[in-house]
């Protein structure tokens, strides 16, 4: 949510598409990072905390999240330290997916409560595009959005060894559907502008 103005940004993607880091930006407050509720009046957000990605973590790249990782917070598969506990994000020995879990109030910027009572001016959907089809910024109209809400589409680059590995999503199922139908059926949404970013997959 903008600080001066109070607008509201919506991000939708699949996973590793940067809404955890782009929502972290000290520019805007954080209303959440995942698992919100888009209603009639507004939006509100249900989890009370954040889900980052730390592979590669750094403090210059990323200080919201770097700087939220402390007592209270959760690692999960980050290789650390036995004698200084210091927790190595490089190390990806366990798996690519490295994560934490922390309290929204660990992100300075957060809006407490996590809750605002008026519509998003903006809707930003994130996919990775590993085959550089798609333009850095595309307008999308509410067929378009509707379309690519449904399709989800979005190709990464998994490093195995040696071997590129690019992986691709497919359409969404039944239930996707029905949350489509949610989403952009109420005519009160479609006024909002929705722009499609392919976000990088290197950090």
């Amino acid at each position: 949510m903008g600080i001066d103005k109070g607008d509201v940004t919506l991000f939708f993607g699949l996973s590793g598409t940067g809404k955890t880091t782009l929502s972290a930006d000290p520019r805007r407050l954080l209303i959440g990072d995942d698992e919100h509720v888009w209603s009639d009046t507004g939006v509100f957000n249900i989890e009370g905390g954040c889900y980052a990605k730390t592979i590669n973590l750094s403090a210059t790249k990323e200080p919201e999240i770097y700087n939220a990782i402390r007592f209270g917070s959760i690692l999960e598969n980050v290789v650390y330290s036995p004698r200084s506990r210091a927790p190595d994000y490089d190390d990806v020995s366990i798996t690519e997916n490295t994560r934490c879990a922390y309290p929204i109030e660990f992100i300075p910027n957060a809006h407490i409560p996590c809750l605002v009572n008026r519509q998003p001016s903006n809707i930003i959907m994130l996919t990775c595009d590993a085959f550089g089809v798609l333009p850095p910024v595309s307008k999308l109209t509410p067929e378009q959005a509707s379309y690519h809400f449904l399709a989800g589409y979005t190709s990464c680059v998994l490093l195995c060894g040696f071997d590129v590995v690019f992986t691709c999503h497919r359409p969404r199922s039944l239930e996707r559907r029905r949350e489509q139908r949610m989403v952009f059926s109420n005519p009160s949404r479609h006024s909002r502008r929705v722009t499609l970013h392919p976000s990088s997959f290197f950090r």
